[in-house]
């Protein structure tokens, strides 16, 4: 590995960017120090100032997982940093009705592989509870959320027999302790990566699964009723292999979910596609789009907007330049038919990579992302 690529791999932990509702940026801030930091997520709070939290991987005492609280202009009031005795690694993050925040993750034992972990905290960040569940084999959250009746429900995947992997939902209770966890498995495995409630107090989770065997899969939807029972499961392949990485329900009833899909027609072989699929409330497909250029283009987040329409922030690699090791943020808006609105990419120079993990809409119409960058050195 030649040295300009490691520097272009050293990323800085970044809130990227906060912005108005037409996609300029209203302002911009970047969180980290020498080392490789990287948002997971970030919200605005109830106070309306904005919470994210990261994987640093130069903390007080090695890997950790770090909180930052700002106010409304994007200035830091607190920072945590949060270690236990395996490496923790956090995927998502939530703020709960009591003002504090449940995170959840994965922590990483050389003798006890990955085990989920979640990290329960008050309004200023205060450790409340931090726990790890898990057994023989790898075992990872992706995504929680707090629940109506004031516990927490999260997905993720577990390694079965150490062959297949199979997603989970894992209901917890306010405390920390697990109230039911239910395995869904595939023909060659299945993996959930978002979870959303539904309006009927079920569950909706998106991921992908493998509808041949191991590293030939589809995106799918998964319904369940409020303790897991699966309603029903739908599989989603646009051009090739496809995952999905971010599910919502939708103002109609149906969901909306994005993520990627690989298209093998590209002057530089496989490369990936944006995909965006909308399905009504029995997950039967509406319709579906493809957005992407001449190289790898990625959403990792999807939201509705108040107008009916979407928004999707990820990376692209199609709009930057001639960088071959870089990449940009993006967010791309589209109407109710997934029709394009506008897309805006944001980054640093021809070396920096920059990804929007997660993107919501604020109170006042405009838009957050949490993500990183980078910039060779």
């Amino acid at each position: 590995m030649n040295t300009s690529r490691i520097k272009l791999l050293v990323i800085l932990f970044a809130v990227l960017p906060f912005l108005s509702i037409n996609g300029q940026i209203t302002f911009q801030k970047s969180f980290g120090g020498t080392g490789s930091e990287e948002a997971f997520a970030g919200h605005q709070t109830f106070d309306g100032g904005y919470i994210t939290a990261g994987n640093s991987y130069a903390g007080p005492n090695g890997e950790c997982i770090v909180l930052i609280k700002t106010n409304s202009f994007g200035d830091t009031t607190w920072t945590k940093a949060y270690t236990s005795w395996d490496i923790p690694y956090g995927f998502d993050m939530k703020q709960c009705p009591d003002s504090g925040f449940i995170i959840g993750g994965t922590s990483y034992g050389a003798m006890t592989g990955e085990d989920i972990y979640i990290i329960k905290t008050d309004s200023v960040g205060n450790v409340i509870w931090a726990k790890s569940f898990g057994g023989q084999y790898t075992e990872r959250c992706h995504s929680i959320i707090p629940t109506k009746d004031g516990n927490y429900i999260c997905t993720g995947y577990r390694v079965d027999f150490g062959t297949y992997y199979d997603a989970f939902l894992m209901k917890i209770s306010s405390t920390g302790n697990i109230i039911w966890t239910k395995s869904y498995g595939g023909s060659g495995g299945r993996n959930g990566y978002a979870i959303d409630t539904t309006n009927d107090g079920g569950y909706i989770v998106t991921g992908t699964i493998d509808t041949v065997g191991p590293g030939e899969g589809a995106a799918f939807l998964m319904r369940t009723d409020s303790i897991g029972n699966l309603l029903w499961s739908k599989a989603f392949t646009g051009n090739h292999d496809s995952n999905g990485y971010s599910v919502k329900q939708t103002s109609d009833g149906g969901f909306i979910f994005t993520g990627e899909t690989y298209v093998t027609n590209g002057p530089n072989g496989v490369i990936d596609h944006i995909y965006l699929v909308k399905t009504d409330s029995n997950g039967n497909m509406l319709w579906s789009k493809m957005y992407g250029g001449p190289n790898n283009d990625i959403g990792f987040s999807v939201i509705e907007t108040t107008d009916s329409g979407f928004l999707i922030s990820g990376f692209t690699n199609s709009f930057v330049g001639n960088g071959l090791w870089t990449s940009n943020l993006f967010l791309l808006k589209t109407d109710n038919l997934g029709l394009i609105s506008w897309c805006k990419y944001y980054g640093g120079n021809l070396n920096s990579n920059d990804h929007g993990n997660c993107v919501e809409q604020t109170a006042d119409g405009g838009y957050t992302v949490a993500g990183r960058t980078s910039d060779a050195w």
